[in-house]
């Protein structure tokens, strides 16, 4: 069976437990917080399935949170004409990142950069981040995982040229805090800032219904 933890969190997971169960042989008491801080970090890594309902056209969330920015793209090259959506995720959330839609990794970019508070809508460009492109029967989207004032390491699951499904694990910030997915413009966006979204299960956006002129 499963045990629904991210493997990258066993070794933060063991350090916490060997710390709190070397304290707790001194004493009982003062072991208390440790064990507490265990359970925090493996709540933090909590890696549950998810299974969506929505049918095959529609773009899933790559995070769980809170949506903070629907807004138009931020970057000048191929992403230009695109919509950001942006996933601000507290140290409550499930913080394993999945695809929002089904297609083939064409690359994958790390950029080193500052910590700031990733709710700041500059963390987006200064920030340490990791750029996950795609290309898919939509055209491209990319994914660009950030990293913020607690998050110090980003950890892609996948790797160029592999093709992923929709709702696959693409990847995991440790500690952190902030997804922007890029996403076609003549998309129907179904989400505005403020909406709770669940990695993997809630439609972000989805192809928009054809128009069709009937004449007598």
């Amino acid at each position: 069976m499963r045990i629904p933890v991210s493997k990258a969190g066993w070794p933060y997971i063991v350090l916490a437990v060997v710390a709190a169960f070397a304290v707790a042989c001194l004493s009982v008491l003062l072991s208390i917080p440790l064990w507490l801080l265990a359970l925090i970090i493996m709540n933090f890594f909590r890696d549950p399935e998810r299974e969506s309902l929505e049918p095959g056209t529609v773009l899933l969330s790559p995070a769980d949170g809170k949506i903070i920015q629907v807004e138009t793209s931020d970057t000048p090259d191929r992403y230009a004409d695109h919509i950001k959506i942006s996933v601000f995720m507290t140290i409550f959330d499930v913080h394993v990142n999945r695809s929002p839609v089904a297609g083939k990794i064409t690359s994958i970019d790390h950029f080193p950069g500052s910590f700031l508070n990733a709710s700041h809508a500059a963390s987006s460009l200064q920030n340490e981040r990791v750029e996950i492109a795609m290309e898919t029967a939509i055209g491209p989207v990319m994914v660009r995982l950030v990293a913020g004032l607690i998050a110090r390491r980003i950890v892609p699951m996948i790797y160029p040229d592999s093709r992923v499904k929709r709702g696959e694990r693409i990847g995991l910030i440790k500690f952190g805090s902030r997804v922007d997915t890029y996403v076609p413009k003549n998309l129907s966006i179904d989400v505005s800032p403020g909406t709770r979204v669940r990695a993997g299960v809630t439609r972000i956006a989805s192809t928009r219904p054809v128009q069709v002129d009937i004449h007598d």
